[in-house]
């Protein structure tokens, strides 16, 4: 019997083009998400060129004028030590049709007061143009205020007065900015609660009375002359009353300068 020959066929690994399809699978995915990462980056990325900075607009005339008063209130304050200043206008009217200034314009008070009510002089050189404007400076410092009313003849303690800043009017002067100034000092007239306390409003304390007994002195450096007297009115030291010489029944002037003495000058 013969034999049959059977040749054995070499079939390739039934897993091989299994494998070569998802290595070619990976390859084009890969492909794929690089491509999209490109896409994506792409449309996620903002464009700046939107956000470019826009040309600087040219001030109006109601901006310079603005810029302009603000620099004369700040060199108002340059100049004023211990006090704060606040500047106030009115917009100027809008009707007033003017070239814009290549630069800020100026500004000068013309009634020569520094604060308060001011009439001032706003002005472009280069264009030729001034128009006068009216403006206010205020002025804030820390003063000696009456807390509660005060009474005349009533002597000042730290419980009737405080430190408060306040605007001081230009017609102000000779006002307290220190509480131990005015502690123990007599209060001439009556004083309404948050009052600026002013040297006219008090007054050292009497030390003579009217009627009292004095001294009356009267000389200079060299030699001088004492004599008894009687007071003729009420003061504190510094102040000048009238006073009978006892001897010559003469009425004459002098300034006090204790508790029993008033000098007579020659």
């Amino acid at each position: 019997m013969n034999r049959m020959r059977t040749k054995k066929l070499n079939h390739p690994n039934p897993h091989a083009p299994l494998i070569l399809r998802g290595a070619r699978h990976a390859r084009l995915l890969v492909s794929a998400l690089a491509l999209a990462s490109i896409f994506l980056i792409s449309v996620i990325t903002p464009t700046f060129a939107e956000d470019a900075p826009t040309p600087t607009q040219p001030l109006t005339l109601r901006e310079q004028v603005n810029r302009a008063l603000l620099a004369f209130v700040e060199q108002a304050q340059s100049k004023a030590k211990g006090v704060r200043i606040k500047g106030e206008w009115n917009p100027i009217d809008p009707r007033l049709q003017l070239p814009v200034c290549p630069q800020t314009p100026t500004v000068q008070a013309l009634n020569g007061r520094s604060s308060g009510r001011l009439t001032v002089k706003v002005e472009c050189q280069t264009k030729g143009w001034s128009f006068m404007m009216a403006a206010t400076l205020r002025t804030y410092q820390n003063a000696v205020i009456a807390k509660i009313p005060i009474s005349r003849g009533q002597i000042i303690d730290t419980q009737a007065v405080e430190l408060r800043e306040t605007e001081i009017t230009p017609s102000a002067s000779g006002f307290y900015t220190r509480i131990s100034d005015t502690k123990g000092l007599l209060a001439k007239r009556s004083i309404a609660a948050n009052q600026v306390l002013t040297h006219t409003m008090l007054k050292n304390p009497d030390v003579i009375q009217r009627g009292q007994a004095v001294i009356i002195e009267a000389g200079n450096t060299q030699f001088s002359i004492r004599t008894a007297g009687v007071a003729l009115a009420s003061g504190a030291i510094g102040e000048i009353v009238r006073v009978k010489n006892s001897t010559s029944g003469r009425t004459v002037e002098g300034t006090i300068i204790s508790d029993n003495t008033i000098n007579i000058p020659l």
